[in-house]
């Protein structure tokens, strides 16, 4: 009981830990845009933007093969054993599509860029040392951590592609619609700044700043008792839904409505009393079953028949 009652208190020593990277991205991204004078290195920035997408995305696989090497795992160096042979068969698998995408030379080309070392390969090898580093410093409930893993990974690719795919349709029109509003002299709007390189660049990072405070209370909710108690992801709510399906997401449609349905099903009246008619026909059944006495096979005596000798 002590131990149940342990694992469902918030570890605040995970919170600051899981929080204190990724806010200090933001502190960086917001520093940048709000105070820095001048346009730095535009080119090596841009670049460095659109690499974090890909960065992103297979951080967050990582997190969740990670999270299946807890699962399966019965002690520490198992769980690290796991998580390396699944990387290693990742990163096999990304070498050949590279390949098979780029042809032999201009991929093999590509896989011998130290760019690419630096750029991508760099920041991969920091996620996996700080994994292993992880599992083998960690002293708690695997179960609880593969679930904080997992969900972990599942609103981080969630948090991308709203940040990717459905925010930027909602921002970039509004503010077309107020530059507009302004450059026609409406007063309403004359606060917003008019389009240019400067502007779009601090734009950006201050969009990159928002997208890293989103990570970190993501990475702080699955520290809190909250979590321990419900298991329930941070983003699985139905406005995160809604947001989703803004522009239509198939993935999760089908999902979303069926779980719905069947917890509406759950909840009303109907489900209830479904389940005491069935319990009330599988007594009966016993109760029947229990009753009857088993009869003689035709043509074949039973044993202690008096008649058979």
């Amino acid at each position: 009981m002590a131990a149940i009652e342990h694992a469902e208190q918030t570890n605040w020593q995970g919170v600051i830990l899981s929080a204190l990277v990724p806010m200090l991205v933001v502190i960086g991204f917001a520093y940048r845009a709000l105070v820095s004078e001048g346009l730095p290195d535009q080119e090596g920035w841009v670049v460095g933007m659109f690499l974090l997408i890909p960065l992103e995305f297979i951080r967050a696989l990582i997190i969740s093969v990670l999270a299946d090497a807890y699962k399966t795992g019965r002690n520490p160096l198992e769980v690290v054993q796991t998580f390396l042979i699944s990387v290693a068969i990742l990163l096999v698998l990304c070498i050949g599509y590279v390949i098979l995408e780029g042809g032999i030379s201009d991929g093999l080309s590509l896989l011998a860029s130290p760019y690419l070392y630096k750029l991508i390969g760099f920041p991969i090898l920091i996620t996996v040392v700080d994994g292993i580093f992880g599992v083998l410093s960690f002293s708690g409930d695997p179960k609880l951590q593969a679930a904080r893993l997992q969900a972990l990974a599942e609103d981080s690719i969630d948090w991308l592609s709203v940040a990717l795919f459905r925010l930027p349709f909602l921002i970039l029109p509004a503010y077309g619609l107020l530059a507009w509003a302004g450059s026609a002299g409406s007063r309403f709007a004359a606060w917003v700044p008019m389009p240019s390189a400067d502007l779009a660049f601090r734009a950006a990072l201050l969009y990159l700043a928002f997208y890293f405070l989103g990570k970190t209370f993501l990475a702080a909710y699955v520290q809190t008792a909250r979590f321990a108690l419900t298991r329930k992801r941070l983003l699985d709510v139905p406005w995160m839904q809604r947001v989703r399906h803004l522009f239509g997401d198939a993935r999760y449609a089908g999902r979303d409505i069926e779980k719905e349905a069947a917890q509406r099903y759950k909840d009303s009246p109907h489900s209830a009393s479904v389940l005491h008619f069935e319990e009330d026909v599988i007594q009966s059944l016993k109760s029947k079953s229990s009753s009857v006495t088993p009869e003689k096979t035709c043509g074949e005596p039973q044993t202690g028949d008096p008649d058979h000798k």
